[in-house]
């Protein structure tokens, strides 16, 4: 497979081939149940940020968490922050996270989870906190909207853009 961009912040036509290189020892003390467990004791959303993620302001307690881990079992592309997203198991790995996420959400009674949110608006920096009205630019795919309207993605939701489930 061929990418274009990158590595790293380089934008410009780069032609090279797709790299990776598996890490199957992280793969085995990272990316196992032991690991997921905790995220459904977590009664905020800052909570379940932390157990996926660490402090995005720390990379080296990134890489030891479950989404960290996710792209550094891969190697190769999937470490290059900048362009990970060129790596088809990119989409394969966040997909599993996202259904993490609407599996949590859906695991609270009074649906309050549907609407908590925090965290840096950029990881690894001291930007401000991410909220209900963070606005996320689709681009070429539509106007801007507010990330409230993708909070819930839950068919028949008040507002919301979404409309698919997880079957777990």
């Amino acid at each position: 497979m061929t990418l274009n961009v990158g590595p790293g912040p380089i934008l410009d036509f780069n032609p090279r081939c797709l790299s990776r290189s598996v890490n199957p020892t992280l793969a085995n003390t990272l990316l196992s149940y032991h690991n997921i467990a905790p995220l459904w004791k977590a009664k905020r959303y800052e909570e379940f940020r932390l157990i996926t993620e660490g402090d995005l302001k720390n990379l080296t307690q990134f890489i030891m968490t479950f989404h960290g881990a996710g792209h550094y079992v891969t190697g190769g592309e999937s470490d290059d922050f900048m362009s990970s997203n060129a790596e088809p198991i990119f989409y394969l790995h966040h997909t599993f996270i996202d259904s993490l996420w609407s599996k949590w959400q859906s695991m609270d009674p009074t649906g309050a989870r549907y609407w908590d949110i925090g965290g840096p608006q950029i990881p690894f920096t001291q930007t401000p906190e991410v909220t209900l009205d963070f606005p996320i630019d689709l681009g070429a795919c539509g106007a801007s909207i507010p990330l409230r309207q993708v909070m819930d993605i839950r068919p028949g939701n008040k507002g919301g853009i979404g409309c698919y489930v997880y079957e777990w």
